[in-house]
C-alpha cells in the first residue's frame, strides 16, 4: 500500500505512492510495545482489543480501499486467494493450492471447500470473476485496477468492447482459470492487494453506495457497528472456520484525537496498541521518553520497513540534466546527520531497495558524503560558482522538514542555494508526476508487494514516463536500463531476476537520478496483556493474530 509516499492507483504501497490515491504514507514512525516474554504463553480467548484512529479509514470496499492504514481492517473482513506468511512468502488461503501452466500464463485455483461468506452463502469460484471484473470495471473506479492489466482480456472489458474478461474463467465451482497475457513472475503478490478480495455480488449490488458500511466477505470477523467520526467495532464472523484467527471477542476502534491524545490514553492503559496509523504517530520527543522509562523499558521492539525516502532528481530539468551535477548533490548530502537529527529512527540508505526486500544489496557501493568531490565535480561541470534551485516537499511531514533543513545547509556548503518549498501533498503530487515541472523534490516509496520491481520498474523504467501522473519523478529514461527491467520481468529463475535487478540499482546509483537518503523503521509498542502484535513485514498489523491475556 503506498503513501506520501504514496498515493497511486495502483499498497499497498508510491509517495506511498507519491503518486496515486493509495493513501497518504507520509510516516515518520509507527510504533507499538511488546511484552519481553521468553516465550508466547498459550493463547487464550476473549476481551476486546483497544485501538484508535485520528479519522475515518478510506473505506471497507477493498476495491474503493488502497492504503496501508485501512489493509488490516480489510483482512479483518476479507480474504483472498492466497496470503503471506509472518514474512512475505506466500501460502495459500481461500485457495487450497494453484497450478502453474507450462507457458506460465494460466493459473488453476482450487478453491478450499466449505468457505462460507458471512451471510452463510458458500464460497464459489465465480465469485472471484465477480470481484476481479468489478476492480477492473471503469464505472467502479477503483484503485488497483491497474495491476490487473495483465489478465487476457481486461483492456477491452475496460475499453468496453467484451462484456466480461476472457481471461477470468470458473469452468467448476470449486476451480478458478486466471490466464495473463505474458508470464508475470509478480501475480500471485498482486492477489493479496484488496483488490484481489472475494466478494458476493448479491450483496455488493444490495448494498450499492452503502456496502462499504454493511461489508459482507469470508474473514474472521464482521463489521458489528461504524459511527462515522466515533468508532468501528468489529465482531466475530460466526461461518469463519479457523478459531485461531478468532481469539478476540471484538476489536473497537475510536476515531478522533491525535498522536499525543493516543499516547497519553495508551500510557493511561485505555489502548492496547500506542499507534496503528502510518502517519508521524508518537513524537521524537516521546520516543525517547518511552525508551527511558523503566515501566517500558526491554517492550519496544523495531525492524527495518520496505520504506525508502530519497531525493528525487528531474534528469529533464537543468542542471540536473548533467550526471556530474547529480552526483555532485550526492556527494554533498550528509544522511548520517539527518540520521542523528531524528534520533536512529532511520536507517541510511546507500540505495533504493530496502532491507526486508528480496533482492536487498548489503554490498550496494553506495555514494559517501564528501562535499570536496562535491565540488570537484560541479566545476568540472562548468558550475563552480554553484546555481539556484528549489526543494519541493510535504509541509505536514516533520521527517521531510529535518531533512530538507539538512539538505539546504549541506548543499549550501559546495555553493548550491536551495529555496524550500512546503507544499501540500496533493500539491507536492501534482507537481512531481508532471512532466518538467519540479526540478527537484522529497519524496518516498512504499513497497506494494515484496518484489524488486515495485520499486526499479515504478520509478525509473523509462517506458513508463508519462506527461501526467509519473511515478518515474526523476523522470529518468536509460534504454539499457529499460532493457534489463524488461528482461527481468520476463525471467522465470528468482536468482537471475535479483541478479538483474541489483545490476540495475548499482547503474541507478552511478548514474545518480535521485539521492537515496533513508529507510524508515517501524516500531512496536502495545500493552504487556497484548500477545502476538509482531510487525509483518508487508501489512505491520495483523489484528487477527493477535489475543489478550486475562
Amino acid at each position: 500500500m503506498k503513501t506520501l509516499f504514496h498515493q497511486r492507483c495502483q499498497p499497498w504501497g508510491p509517495c506511498l505512492r507519491a503518486g496515486h490515491a493509495l493513501f497518504h504514507l507520509s510516516f515518520i514512525l509507527l510504533l507499538f510495545v511488546t511484552a519481553a516474554a521468553p516465550a508466547e504463553p498459550v493463547p487464550q480467548r476473549g476481551g476486546t482489543l483497544r485501538l484508535a484512529l485520528p479519522t475515518d479509514i478510506s473505506s471497507l470496499d477493498p476495491t474503493l480501499a488502497f492504503d496501508t492504514i485501512s489493509a488490516p481492517f480489510l483482512m479483518l473482513v476479507y480474504q483472498g486467494l492466497v496470503e503471506y506468511d509472518d514474512g512475505v512468502k506466500l501460502r495459500p488461503a481461500l485457495a487450497t493450492g494453484w497450478h502453474l501452466s507450462a507457458d506460465r500464463k494460466t493459473y488453476t485455483f482450487h478453491l478450499r471447500s466449505g468457505t462460507r461468506f458471512s451471510s452463510g452463502r458458500e464460497l464459489v469460484a465465480g465469485d472471484f470473476v465477480y470481484s476481479l471484473e468489478r476492480n477492473l470495471d471503469p464505472k467502479t473506479d477503483g484503485l488497483s485496477e491497474a495491476y490487473f492489466e495483465g489478465i487476457a482480456g481486461a483492456k477491452d472489458f475496460r475499453a468496453g468492447k467484451a462484456p466480461h474478461v476472457r481471461g477470468l474463467r470458473a469452468p467448476r465451482p470449486d476451480t478458478l482459470e486466471i490466464e495473463l497475457t505474458a508470464p508475470d513472475p509478480t501475480f500471485l503478490f498482486l492477489l493479496t492487494l484488496p483488490g484481489g478480495l472475494v466478494l458476493p455480488r448479491e450483496a455488493v449490488e444490495s448494498g450499492g453506495a452503502c456496502f462499504a458500511s454493511h461489508p459482507v466477505g469470508t474473514g474472521p470477523y464482521v463489521l458489528a457497528g461504524w459511527q462515522r467520526g466515533v468508532k468501528m467495532r468489529f465482531e466475530r464472523n460466526p461461518f469463519y472456520p479457523r478459531a485461531e484467527r478468532q481469539n478476540l471477542d471484538a476489536i473497537e476502534v475510536r476515531e478522533g484525537g491525535d498522536a499525543a491524545l493516543h499516547l497519553m490514553m495508551f500510557e493511561r492503559g485505555e489502548l492496547d496498541i500506542a499507534d496503528v496509523t502510518m502517519s508521524p504517530g508518537v513524537p521524537i520527543p516521546d520516543f525517547l521518553r518511552i525508551q527511558r522509562t523503566p515501566r517500558w523499558q526491554g517492550l519496544v521492539e523495531s525492524m527495518p520497513a520496505s520504506f525508502t525516502w530519497f531525493l528525487a532528481l528531474n534528469t529533464e530539468m537543468p542542471p540536473f540534466d548533467e550526471l556530474k551535477v547529480r552526483q555532485a548533490v550526492n556527494y554533498a548530502i550528509d544522511k548520517d546527520k539527518i540520521v542523528h537529527m531524528l534520533h536512529n529512527t532511520i536507517m541510511a540508505a546507500p540505495g533504493i531497495l530496502p532491507p526486508p526486500m528480496p533482492g536487498f544489496n548489503p554490498h550496494l557501493a553506495g555514494i559517501p558524503y564528501d562535499p570536496a568531490k562535491a565540488r570537484q565535480l560541479l566545476a568540472a561541470s562548468g558550475h563552480a560558482g554553484g546555481f539556484t534551485c528549489k526543494l519541493w516537499f510535504e509541509a505536514a511531514n516533520a521527517i521531510l522538514i529535518s531533512a530538507a533543513a539538512s539538505i539546504q545547509y549541506d548543499l549550501k556548503q559546495v555553493g548550491i542555494d536551495v529555496q524550500l518549498n512546503p507544499v501540500t501533498l496533493p500539491a507536492f503530487l501534482n507537481v512531481s508526476e508532471r512532466r518538467k515541472a519540479m526540478q527537484c523534490g522529497l519524496t518516498g516509496w512504499s513497497q506494494d508487494y515484496p518484489d524488486p520491481s515495485d520499486f526499479l520498474d515504478t520509478l525509473f523504467n523509462g517506458t513508463l514516463i508519462t506527461e501526467e501522473g509519473c511515478q518515474n519523478t526523476a523522470f529518468y529514461n536509460n534504454p539499457q536500463v529499460n532493457q534489463w527491467l524488461g528482461n527481468a520481468a520476463a525471467c522465470a529463475d528468482p536468482d537471475q531476476r535479483i541478479a538483474i535487478y541489483q545490476k540495475v540499482e548499482q547503474t541507478l546509483v552511478n548514474e545518480a537520478p535521485f539521492v537515496p537518503l533513508f529507510y524508515q523503521r517501524v516500531f512496536l509498542l502495545h500493552q504487556p496483556r497484548l500477545h502476538g502484535a509482531k510487525i509483518h513485514p508487508v501489512l505491520y498489523f495483523r489484528f487477527e493474530r493477535m489475543w489478550l491475556e486475562h
